[in-house]
Parts: C-alpha cells; sequence; structure tokens
C-alpha cells in the first residue's frame, strides 16, 4: 500500500523518505490481527469517540537530546500550565525558550507539535514531531502525536501507520491501541479496530472511549451484537462517557444476532 495524501512542506526529509516503509511495516503489523476485511466506513456525523482532553497533554517525560538546565525547565512548566489553560500561543511561546536552550531535546519537541496542532497548525506539527523522530525513532509519544494530527485531517492511512508505531514501541499504552482502531475503522478493517478497542479495555478497564468505540463496532457488524453493545456502552457512561442518542436508538431497534451469547469476547 502506498501512503494517503500528497506531499507536505516542512522538514524531516530522511523520515519522510522512510515513511512509507514504515507504513507498509505498520500494515502487515496490523494484518497480522485481521481476520478479513469489510467494506466499511464512517460517516462523520457518528464516527468513533474522540480523544479526551487528558489525552492530549503536554509530555512531562525528560525526553531525550540532552539534560535540561533549570531555565529549560521553568520554561517548559510554564508552556504547560498555558497549555492546560487552554493558552496555545502562550505555550508555544514558552516551549520556544525552551527550545533555544536544548534545542534536540525531544519532550520540548513533541510539545512543540502537539501545541501547533491544537493550533490548528497541522504542518508545521507534522514537522516538529517528525525532527523529534529523527532524534529518537523510537518515540511512542511523538507517533502517537503524529497519528492524531493525520487522524484528524482524514490522512487515515498515515494515521494508521503512526498509531501502529505507537503501538510497536509502547505496547501497553490503551490510548494508542484505541487509536490505532479508530484508523483501522476509517480505513473499513471492522476486525482488527475491534481487537484493538478490546485489547485497550483489557489494558485499562475504565476506558471510557475504548468502551463507546467497542459499542458502535458491535452495532456496525452485518448481525448486531447489541448485548455486547449494550453492556459497553454502559460501561462507557459509567467511566464519564456522554450519552449518545444515535446508539440508544439503535439500541432499542436493532435485532440481535443469534450467534450472540453472554460468553461472547469482551
Amino acid at each position: 500500500a502506498g501512503t494517503c495524501g500528497g506531499r507536505r512542506p516542512g522538514g524531516g526529509q530522511t523520515l519522510r523518505r522512510a515513511f512509507p516503509i514504515l507504513m507498509r511495516g505498520a500494515i502487515c503489523f496490523v494484518a497480522g490481527i485481521l481476520i478479513f476485511p469489510l467494506s466499511f466506513s464512517l460517516a462523520r456525523d457518528s464516527s468513533p469517540a474522540s480523544p479526551l482532553p487528558e489525552d492530549t497533554t503536554p509530555s512531562t517525560a525528560p525526553g531525550t537530546g540532552g539534560e535540561i538546565p533549570v531555565t529549560a525547565r521553568a520554561a517548559i512548566e510554564e508552556g504547560n500550565d498555558a497549555f492546560s489553560r487552554g493558552d496555545f500561543d502562550t505555550a508555544r511561546g514558552s516551549y520556544e525558550i525552551a527550545r533555544k536552550i536544548v534545542p534536540k531535546n525531544t519532550l520540548v519537541l513533541v510539545n512543540l507539535g502537539l501545541t501547533e496542532f491544537k493550533r490548528g497548525r497541522p504542518d508545521e506539527a507534522e514537522r516538529l514531531l517528525f525532527e523529534a523522530l529523527q532524534n529518537d525513532l523510537r518515540l511512542a509519544r511523538a507517533w502517537q502525536t503524529l497519528g492524531l494530527v493525520y487522524l484528524d485531517s482524514g490522512l487515515y492511512e498515515k494515521a494508521m501507520a503512526s498509531f501502529a508505531q505507537a503501538v510497536l514501541h509502547d505496547p501497553r499504552n490503551p490510548r494508542a491501541r484505541n487509536y490505532l482502531g479508530v484508523a483501522c475503522g476509517q480505513l473499513g478493517w471492522h476486525d482488527a479496530a475491534e481487537s484493538e478497542f478490546r485489547k485497550a479495555i483489557e489494558l485499562d478497564a475504565r476506558y471510557a472511549d475504548a468502551h463507546y468505540n467497542l459499542a458502535y463496532f458491535y452495532l456496525q457488524r452485518p448481525r448486531p451484537a447489541v448485548e455486547l453493545a449494550r453492556r459497553h456502552y454502559q460501561r462507557s457512561l459509567e467511566f464519564g462517557a456522554e450519552r449518545d442518542l444515535l446508539i440508544e436508538q439503535k439500541l432499542r431497534s436493532a435485532p440481535a444476532s443469534p450467534e450472540e451469547s453472554p460468553t461472547a469476547p469482551r
């Protein structure tokens, strides 16, 4: 499979040239859990749950690229505080101050990339995240954030490849598993999506978005798994998800699959 979308401006040329290879590897990685591809697409107004706010907070891990001096740490903390208030312009300014002190630190680059994403500048976010990955190709947080940028831009193949890399380098991260499931679903890989949502729930049984997404996909089956969908939808509400009137209507009207049993996989 090739990349999705055309050329995008910015830096990170080495990683850009390698990205089609990484994506082919990610497709093979996901295909290993795929039973068979189904023709499946999601409407924009009824897509799986978006990432919760706490899933897109700045990183506080030390990162790589040299020790962080006290002045840079102070700038990073100021940036994190501004980000938490939704003041992304101030956050960007603080992270840029830190970047001048430690220009190759991956923590700073990832937080800057995330901030540019929140400022509505996906190309700049992509460039910064590629720069972070050039310093550390195994940086799961950078891959996950890059996947969010692509997912938001509708570049689902690139999003899937990025989330697959995040899962490869951090396999016990339930958020990366959930996002990989969303990207697979957008590509029509229904079975792979369900598998990733189940893995996310195994890693975090209280992950509301993963429960919601799994309920959504159970209802999209040719023979809807209504009771399983109902169970996971109720759990999503218990753990903080908002009610979805469309799903509730489908739960009331969808016929149960005759093969469905209380012991079906969860």
